[in-house]
C-alpha cells in the first residue's frame, strides 16, 4: 500500500536543479542546440505572475512548513479527539480498511487499527485525501488507481475500490513560534526565519507552480529526455534493487515519469533564456566548476553541467524578480 522511498527521493532531485539553486549532476544537456523551442514547449506565462501570501495555496504551504519544522523540534502535542470530528490535513486517523481488485480481496491491501496521517503522502493518490471532511465512525469507499510505476506488478495499473472506516482521529496542536524554536532552526531571529520561509515558497509557487507548471509540453526532445532517464536510472539503480526487483517495467516508467518532469523543467528555463537573452558566461561557470571538482579536475562535461545549472538558476530568478507581488 505504502508508496516506494524513491519515489520521495526523486522529487528532490528532479526540481534541485532550479529550486535549490546550484546542485550539480553528471548529465549533459544542450537544449541550446534547439533554434525553437516553441515547436517543443507552450509556455503560459513567466513575466507578472500574481504572487500574495494570502493566496490559499501559498498561504497553507507556509503554515504547513511552520508545522513541519516545529514537529521536526517535536514542539507539538498529539491528543486523540473525543465525539464526532471531521477529518483536516495534518490529522492522524485510526482505520480499518479493506482493498478490493474486481471485487475480490487481495494480500497486503487491508488492515485494522491503522494509523495513517492525512498529508503524509505514504499511501496512492486520492487514498488520503479522500479522507478529508469525512467524520469519526464514518465508513468511506474510495474508488482509485494504482499507478503504472507502482512497484507490485500485480497491482500496477489497476484501478481498486477502498473501502475505509475512520475510527478515530488524533490531531496535533503545535507550540507557537518564537524566537527560541528559530534559534534552534539555526536562525538569528523569528523573523529571519519566517522571511527565509516565505521567500523560499515565494521562489516554488512562482518558478515551479505558475511558470512550469501552467506550462504546455508539445513533444519532447528524445536525446534530452533519454540523457533524463538514463542518468536518473543510473542513480537509483539501487532503489530498483531493493523495491523493483521484480518488476522492472514499473522501475523504467517512474524513471520516465520523473524525468518528463525534470525535462520540462529544463525546457521552461531554456524557452525563457531564448526570449530574454540571458546567458551565463564562461569564466562563471569555470570558476563554480574549481569550487565544485577542483581546480582542472573537471571534465567539459561537467563545465557544460555546470554552466546549465547556472543558466536555470538565473532564469528562475529572473521570473520570480518580474512577478507581481503584492
Amino acid at each position: 500500500m505504502k508508496k516506494t522511498v524513491s519515489v520521495i527521493l526523486l522529487l528532490g532531485l528532479i526540481f534541485s536543479l532550479c529550486a535549490c539553486g546550484g546542485n550539480k549532476s553528471d548529465a549533459f544537456f544542450k537544449y541550446y542546440e534547439y533554434p525553437d523551442m516553441s515547436k517543443y514547449i507552450t509556455v503560459k506565462k513567466y513575466k507578472g505572475i500574481e504572487y500574495s501570501e494570502n493566496i490559499p495555496e501559498v498561504a497553507q504551504k507556509i503554515k504547513k512548513k511552520y508545522q513541519t519544522d516545529l514537529e521536526s523540534l517535536k514542539l507539538y502535542k498529539e491528543t486523540e479527539l473525543t465525539g464526532v470530528n471531521t477529518v483536516i490535513e495534518s490529522d492522524t486517523v485510526v482505520i480499518d480498511y479493506v482493498g478490493k481488485i474486481d471485487g475480490k480481496e487481495f494480500e497486503g491491501g487491508s488492515a485494522e487499527n491503522a494509523d495513517l496521517e492525512i498529508g503524509s503522502n505514504s499511501f496512492i493518490e486520492g487514498f488520503e485525501t479522500g479522507l478529508i471532511g469525512k467524520k469519526t465512525g464514518e465508513t468511506v469507499k474510495l474508488n482509485l488507481k494504482f499507478p503504472t510505476s507502482y512497484h507490485s506488478k500485480d497491482l500496477a495499473g489497476k484501478g481498486v475500490e477502498f473501502t475505509v472506516t475512520i475510527k478515530k482521529i488524533k490531531r496535533k496542536t503545535f507550540n507557537e513560534l518564537d524566537e527560541v524554536f528559530a534559534s534552534e532552526m539555526g536562525y538569528k531571529s523569528l523573523d529571519e526565519y519566517k522571511k527565509a520561509i516565505a521567500d523560499g515558497i515565494k521562489s516554488d509557487y512562482i518558478w515551479i507552480t505558475k511558470a512550469v507548471g501552467e506550462a504546455s509540453i508539445l513533444k519532447y526532445p528524445e536525446k534530452e529526455l533519454n540523457n533524463n532517464i538514463e542518468y536518473l536510472s543510473t542513480q537509483y539503480a539501487t532503489y530498483k534493487t531493493s523495491y523493483f526487483s521484480n518488476y522492472e517495467e514499473g522501475f523504467n516508467n517512474l524513471m520516465r515519469e520523473y524525468a518528463e518532469e525534470r525535462t520540462k523543467e529544463e525546457m521552461v528555463a531554456y524557452y525563457i533564456a531564448k526570449k530574454e537573452n540571458i546567458s551565463v558566461d564562461i569564466k562563471d561557470a569555470e570558476k563554480e566548476a574549481e569550487s565544485t571538482y577542483g581546480k582542472g579536475k573537471y571534465t567539459q562535461k561537467q563545465l557544460s553541467d555546470v554552466q546549465n545549472t547556472l543558466l536555470v538558476k538565473k532564469v528562475m530568478e529572473f521570473v520570480v524578480k518580474n512577478a507581481s507581488v503584492k
